[in-house]
C-alpha cells in the first residue's frame, strides 16, 4: 500500500494549501486505498441518472429524502458524506437502471494518474485523449520568459492543449518519468516529478515540476505547468551553449572545404575525434568514394575530391538542422566537373562524439555527374 502522509506546505497561486499525499513509484492507481469519508459527486452522472427517470430536481429530493438545496450541490459536483452518495445511488436506481456509489463520484486523483500516464506517451493529440475530462474552456499555463522557449504562455481549449504539447515535445525528447507523487485537495491535484530529456542530443535535468491539475465540476478546468524556471533556464541555457560549440565548429568545417585546398584543413586536426572517419556513400568507382580514417584520412579524401572538381563560386542555400548527435549542413556550390558547369547539392552529416567530430558523411549525387566525372577520369 502506497505510504501517505499530510504536508501542509504545499503552495499554489501563492497560499499554502494542506493536501494528503499519496507516495508510489508506479503511475498505476493503488486499488487497496481507502475511500475517504466523503467523495465528489460526479454531476453529470447524477443528471443524467435524474433526466433517464424522467424527474426534476424536486423529484429526485423528494425520493431520497434530501433538499433540493443538496441535490443542486450533487449536481454540481460537490463533496458529499459517502452515504449521502450511497443513499443518491438507491434513488436514482431502478429495474432498468442500476446506480452504484462508483457510478456517482468522481476520483480526481485517478483522473490525474490518467492525465500523468497519457502525458508519459508523449502523443501530440495530449488533449483529445483526455477531453473527456477537460472542461471547453480550459487553460494550460506554463510559465516563464516567452523569449526563452516557444511552448511558454498560454493555451487555451483542448487544440490549445494539443498544440502546447506538440510543441514541447518537438523542442524537448522527454524521457518517461515513473516516479510520481500526487497530493490530493478538495479541488486540485498536485503531480510532482523530476522532468529530464535531451535538447537535441545533450541530456538536460533534473528539474523539479509540478503540475497543479485544478477541478471545477468534476473536470480540469486549469493546468499549471509550474516548474523551477530559474533551474530549467540554466539547464537549456547549458544546452544551447553546448550546441552553440558544436554548431561553430561545424560550420568551421564547412569553411575549410570552402577554400577547396587540402591545407586550409590543417589547423582541424585538434578538432576530430581519435575515432573520426569520413565516408562518401555511392556505387561509383572513384577515388574518393568509400570511407577514410583519421586525420591522414581526410586529408587523402578531399586530395582525391578537388581533382575531379573546381570550385567556380560562392556556396549558397545554406541550412543548417539539428538532428539528434547530429548537424546536418546543406548547400549547392557551383562546380566545374570534366569542363561543364554544374550547380551540385553537397549534405554534410557531422556527427559528434562529445564537443569532437566522430563522423562526416559527405553526400553528393555523383550518378548526375558520371558523364563528366568519367571524362575528368580518362583525361
Amino acid at each position: 500500500m502506497a505510504e501517505t502522509f499530510t504536508n501542509p506546505l504545499a503552495v499554489v497561486d501563492g497560499k499554502a494549501v494542506i493536501a494528503k499525499f499519496s507516495c508510489s513509484h508506479q503511475l498505476e492507481i493503488n486499488p487497496m486505498r481507502q475511500r475517504p469519508r466523503s467523495d465528489r459527486a460526479n454531476g453529470e452522472a447524477i443528471r443524467r441518472f435524474r433526466v433517464n427517470l424522467g424527474w426534476t430536481q424536486l423529484d429526485l429530493a423528494n425520493k431520497s429524502g434530501y433538499s433540493p438545496r443538496l441535490i443542486r450541490k450533487a449536481e454540481g459536483g460537490g463533496h458529499l458524506d459517502l452515504e449521502t452518495l450511497q443513499n443518491l445511488a438507491e434513488s436514482l436506481s431502478c429495474d432498468g437502471q442500476q446506480v452504484g456509489l462508483n457510478d456517482i463520484t468522481v476520483d480526481i486523483r485517478a483522473v490525474a494518474v490518467e492525465w500523468m500516464n497519457t502525458l508519459n506517451e508523449s502523443t501530440s493529440d495530449l488533449g483529445t485523449r483526455v477531453c473527456q475530462h477537460l472542461t471547453n474552456d480550459v487553460v494550460l499555463h506554463c510559465p516563464g520568459l516567452p523569449e526563452t522557449a516557444p511552448f511558454i504562455g498560454n493555451w487555451h481549449g483542448v487544440d490549445g492543449v494539443n498544440q502546447f504539447w506538440h510543441i514541447y515535445t518537438q523542442f524537448f525528447r522527454r524521457i518517461p518519468h515513473q516516479d510520481v507523487t500526487y497530493a490530493v485537495s478538495d479541488d486540485l491535484v498536485i503531480a510532482r516529478f523530476f522532468e529530464t530529456g535531451y535538447f537535441g542530443d545533450q541530456f538536460c535535468g533534473p528539474v523539479r515540476v509540478h503540475m497543479v491539475l485544478h477541478f471545477r465540476d468534476s473536470k480540469i478546468y486549469r493546468i499549471d505547468d509550474d516548474y523551477d524556471t530559474q533551474a530549467a533556464a540554466l539547464t537549456l541555457k547549458r544546452a544551447e551553449d553546448y550546441i552553440e560549440a558544436r554548431n561553430e565548429k561545424a560550420l568551421k568545417f564547412v569553411r575549410c572545404y570552402e577554400r577547396f585546398q587540402v591545407e586550409a584543413f590543417e589547423s582541424f586536426s585538434t578538432t576530430l575525434a581519435d575515432t573520426f572517419v569520413i565516408h562518401c556513400p555511392s556505387n561509383c568507382t572513384l577515388p574518393f568514394v568509400g570511407t577514410f580514417s583519421g586525420w591522414e584520412g581526410l586529408k587523402e579524401f578531399f586530395q582525391a575530391f578537388y581533382t575531379y572538381f573546381t570550385r567556380l563560386g560562392d556556396l549558397n542555400l545554406y541550412t543548417s538542422l539539428v538532428v539528434d548527435d547530429r548537424i546536418v549542413i546543406s548547400f549547392e556550390d557551383s562546380l566545374r566537373v570534366g569542363g561543364q558547369h554544374q550547380q551540385v547539392e553537397i549534405n554534410l552529416h557531422i556527427q559528434f562524439s562529445e564537443l569532437l567530430i566522430s563522423r562526416v558523411e559527405f553526400q553528393i549525387d555523383l550518378w548526375q555527374l558520371q558523364e563528366q566525372l568519367a571524362q575528368t577520369h580518362e583525361d
